[in-house]
Protein backbone atom coordinates (compact mmCIF):
# COMPACT_ATOMS: atom_id res chain seq x y z
CA UNK A 1 0.00 0.00 0.00
CA UNK A 2 1.29 3.47 -0.90
CA UNK A 3 -0.19 4.78 2.33
CA UNK A 4 1.99 2.38 4.31
CA UNK A 5 5.14 3.80 2.71
CA UNK A 6 4.12 7.32 3.74
CA UNK A 7 3.90 6.50 7.45
CA UNK A 8 6.67 7.61 9.81
CA UNK A 9 9.31 4.85 9.77
CA UNK A 10 8.80 3.76 13.39
CA UNK A 11 5.02 3.64 12.99
CA UNK A 12 5.32 1.69 9.74
CA UNK A 13 7.64 -0.88 11.32
CA UNK A 14 5.36 -1.33 14.33
CA UNK A 15 2.33 -1.69 12.05
CA UNK A 16 4.05 -4.32 9.91
CA UNK A 17 5.01 -6.37 12.96
CA UNK A 18 1.53 -6.05 14.45
CA UNK A 19 -0.05 -7.25 11.20
CA UNK A 20 2.30 -10.24 11.14
CA UNK A 21 1.16 -11.32 14.60
CA UNK A 22 -2.52 -10.62 13.95
CA UNK A 23 -2.80 -12.03 10.41
CA UNK A 24 0.09 -14.45 9.99
CA UNK A 25 0.90 -17.58 11.99
CA UNK A 26 3.33 -15.69 14.22
CA UNK A 27 3.29 -15.44 17.99
CA UNK A 28 5.98 -12.76 18.12
CA UNK A 29 7.92 -10.63 15.67
CA UNK A 30 10.84 -8.24 16.00
CA UNK A 31 13.01 -6.07 13.77
CA UNK A 32 16.75 -5.87 14.52
CA UNK A 33 19.79 -3.93 13.32
CA UNK A 34 23.46 -3.75 14.27
CA UNK A 35 24.05 -0.31 15.77
CA UNK A 36 27.21 1.83 15.56
CA UNK A 37 28.62 0.13 18.66
CA UNK A 38 28.25 -3.31 17.06
CA UNK A 39 25.35 -4.42 19.28
CA UNK A 40 22.22 -6.09 17.97
CA UNK A 41 19.44 -3.61 18.69
CA UNK A 42 15.68 -4.12 18.40
CA UNK A 43 13.94 -1.35 16.43
CA UNK A 44 10.36 -2.60 16.89
CA UNK A 45 8.58 -5.66 18.21
CA UNK A 46 5.16 -7.18 18.82
CA UNK A 47 3.74 -10.31 20.40
CA UNK A 48 4.81 -12.60 23.21
CA UNK A 49 8.48 -12.19 24.25
CA UNK A 50 9.48 -10.72 20.90
CA UNK A 51 12.96 -9.71 22.10
CA UNK A 52 14.04 -13.02 23.59
CA UNK A 53 17.63 -14.20 23.45
CA UNK A 54 16.73 -16.81 20.83
CA UNK A 55 15.22 -14.24 18.46
CA UNK A 56 18.17 -11.92 19.02
CA UNK A 57 20.64 -14.71 18.14
CA UNK A 58 18.75 -15.58 14.96
CA UNK A 59 18.64 -11.89 14.00
CA UNK A 60 22.38 -11.49 14.53
CA UNK A 61 23.13 -14.59 12.49
CA UNK A 62 20.88 -13.34 9.68
CA UNK A 63 22.63 -9.99 9.68
CA UNK A 64 25.93 -11.87 9.40
CA UNK A 65 24.61 -13.48 6.22
CA UNK A 66 23.39 -16.82 7.53
CA UNK A 67 19.69 -17.62 7.94
CA UNK A 68 19.77 -20.06 10.84
CA UNK A 69 16.18 -20.41 11.91
CA UNK A 70 14.30 -23.49 12.96
CA UNK A 71 10.86 -25.04 12.61
CA UNK A 72 9.45 -22.41 14.96
CA UNK A 73 11.76 -19.41 14.46
CA UNK A 74 12.01 -17.79 11.03
CA UNK A 75 14.00 -14.84 9.74
CA UNK A 76 14.18 -12.63 6.68
CA UNK A 77 16.67 -9.91 5.79
CA UNK A 78 15.44 -6.38 5.09
CA UNK A 79 17.56 -4.68 2.48
CA UNK A 80 18.22 -0.97 2.23
CA UNK A 81 19.57 0.16 -1.15
CA UNK A 82 20.13 -3.48 -2.11
CA UNK A 83 22.25 -4.18 0.97
CA UNK A 84 21.29 -6.14 4.10
CA UNK A 85 20.36 -3.68 6.83
CA UNK A 86 17.87 -5.27 9.25
CA UNK A 87 16.66 -8.72 10.24
CA UNK A 88 12.97 -9.48 10.59
CA UNK A 89 12.52 -12.42 12.97
CA UNK A 90 9.32 -14.22 13.99
CA UNK A 91 8.38 -17.08 16.27
CA UNK A 92 5.79 -19.33 14.63
CA UNK A 93 2.45 -20.29 16.08
CA UNK A 94 1.05 -23.74 15.60
CA UNK A 95 1.37 -26.06 12.62
CA UNK A 96 0.90 -23.22 10.10
CA UNK A 97 4.24 -21.69 11.05
CA UNK A 98 5.77 -23.53 8.10
CA UNK A 99 4.17 -20.86 5.88
CA UNK A 100 5.63 -17.98 7.91
CA UNK A 101 8.58 -17.39 5.57
CA UNK A 102 6.31 -16.05 2.83
CA UNK A 103 4.77 -13.55 5.24
CA UNK A 104 8.19 -12.42 6.46
CA UNK A 105 9.51 -11.97 2.93
CA UNK A 106 6.49 -9.85 2.05
CA UNK A 107 6.92 -7.70 5.15
CA UNK A 108 10.65 -7.35 4.54
CA UNK A 109 9.99 -6.12 1.00
CA UNK A 110 7.53 -3.54 2.31
CA UNK A 111 9.89 -2.34 5.07
CA UNK A 112 12.87 -1.77 2.74
CA UNK A 113 11.61 1.55 1.26
CA UNK A 114 10.49 2.69 4.71
CA UNK A 115 13.97 2.19 6.15
CA UNK A 116 15.52 3.91 3.13
CA UNK A 117 13.30 6.93 3.77
CA UNK A 118 14.28 6.88 7.45
CA UNK A 119 17.95 6.98 6.45
CA UNK A 120 17.34 9.96 4.16
CA UNK A 121 15.51 11.71 7.00
CA UNK A 122 18.40 11.05 9.40
CA UNK A 123 20.86 12.42 6.86
CA UNK A 124 18.79 15.57 6.41
CA UNK A 125 18.59 16.08 10.16
CA UNK A 126 22.36 15.61 10.48
CA UNK A 127 22.98 18.04 7.62
CA UNK A 128 20.72 20.65 9.24
CA UNK A 129 22.51 20.09 12.55
CA UNK A 130 25.89 20.59 10.87
CA UNK A 131 24.71 23.80 9.21
CA UNK A 132 23.34 25.11 12.50
CA UNK A 133 26.58 24.23 14.29
CA UNK A 134 28.62 26.00 11.59
CA UNK A 135 26.44 29.10 11.92
CA UNK A 136 26.81 29.00 15.67
CA UNK A 137 30.59 28.78 15.38
CA UNK A 138 30.64 31.79 13.05
CA UNK A 139 28.56 33.79 15.52
CA UNK A 140 30.88 32.83 18.36
CA UNK A 141 33.89 33.84 16.26
CA UNK A 142 32.24 37.17 15.50
CA UNK A 143 31.58 37.75 19.20
CA UNK A 144 35.20 36.98 20.10
CA UNK A 145 36.52 39.21 17.31
CA UNK A 146 34.24 42.03 18.40
CA UNK A 147 35.41 41.71 22.00
CA UNK A 148 39.10 41.45 21.17
CA UNK A 149 39.04 44.08 18.40
CA UNK A 150 36.70 47.11 18.35
CA UNK A 151 35.82 46.97 22.04
CA UNK A 152 39.48 47.00 23.07
CA UNK A 153 40.12 49.87 20.65
CA UNK A 154 37.33 51.86 22.27
CA UNK A 155 38.86 51.28 25.71
CA UNK A 156 42.24 52.46 24.44
CA UNK A 157 40.67 55.47 22.71
CA UNK A 158 38.83 56.45 25.89
CA UNK A 159 42.09 56.34 27.84
CA UNK A 160 43.88 58.47 25.24
CA UNK A 161 41.01 60.94 25.28
CA UNK A 162 41.18 61.11 29.06
CA UNK A 163 44.92 61.90 28.90
CA UNK A 164 44.34 64.50 26.19
CA UNK A 165 41.63 66.13 28.29
CA UNK A 166 43.99 66.42 31.24
CA UNK A 167 46.84 67.81 29.14
CA UNK A 168 44.69 70.32 27.27
CA UNK A 169 42.93 71.52 30.42
CA UNK A 170 46.29 72.34 31.96
CA UNK A 171 47.17 74.83 29.19
CA UNK A 172 43.72 76.29 28.48
CA UNK A 173 42.93 79.60 30.16
CA UNK A 174 40.67 79.33 33.18
CA UNK A 175 37.82 81.16 31.42
CA UNK A 176 37.61 78.42 28.75
CA UNK A 177 38.51 75.41 30.88
CA UNK A 178 34.95 74.52 31.91
CA UNK A 179 33.71 74.67 28.30
CA UNK A 180 36.59 72.51 27.06
CA UNK A 181 36.07 69.96 29.83
CA UNK A 182 32.39 69.87 28.98
CA UNK A 183 33.14 69.02 25.36
CA UNK A 184 35.52 66.26 26.41
CA UNK A 185 32.86 64.90 28.79
CA UNK A 186 30.38 64.79 25.90
CA UNK A 187 32.81 62.77 23.79
CA UNK A 188 33.46 60.43 26.76
CA UNK A 189 29.71 59.89 27.11
CA UNK A 190 29.39 59.07 23.40
CA UNK A 191 32.24 56.57 23.66
CA UNK A 192 30.66 54.99 26.74
CA UNK A 193 27.33 54.59 24.91
CA UNK A 194 29.09 53.05 21.90
CA UNK A 195 31.01 50.66 24.16
CA UNK A 196 27.80 49.54 25.89
CA UNK A 197 25.98 49.02 22.58
CA UNK A 198 28.79 46.89 21.16
CA UNK A 199 29.00 44.81 24.33
CA UNK A 200 25.24 44.18 24.23
CA UNK A 201 25.56 43.14 20.60
CA UNK A 202 28.48 40.82 21.36
CA UNK A 203 26.51 39.27 24.22
CA UNK A 204 23.39 38.79 22.07
CA UNK A 205 25.23 36.70 19.45
CA UNK A 206 27.00 34.55 22.03
CA UNK A 207 26.16 30.86 21.75
CA UNK A 208 23.65 29.62 24.31
CA UNK A 209 24.18 25.94 23.44
CA UNK A 210 27.31 25.53 25.52
CA UNK A 211 25.59 26.44 28.78
CA UNK A 212 23.15 23.53 28.52
CA UNK A 213 25.79 20.93 27.65
CA UNK A 214 27.86 18.87 30.09
CA UNK A 215 31.09 20.68 30.95
CA UNK A 216 33.31 18.14 29.17
CA UNK A 217 31.31 18.44 25.92
CA UNK A 218 31.31 22.22 26.08
CA UNK A 219 35.10 22.30 26.60
CA UNK A 220 35.62 19.92 23.68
Amino acid sequence: SRDFAQLPPTVAAELALTLLVELAPAAATSLWIVDAAGSTTCLASHGQAPCSRRLREVARTALDGVIAGSAHVHASVVERWDRPYAALVARGRGAESAHLDAYLDEAATALGPVLERASLFDRRVQREHDLAAAGERRLMRLGFDLHDGPLQEIVALAEELRNASTQISSVVPADYRQRVNGRFNDVHARLGALDESLREFAHSIRSTTAVVRPVADAVE
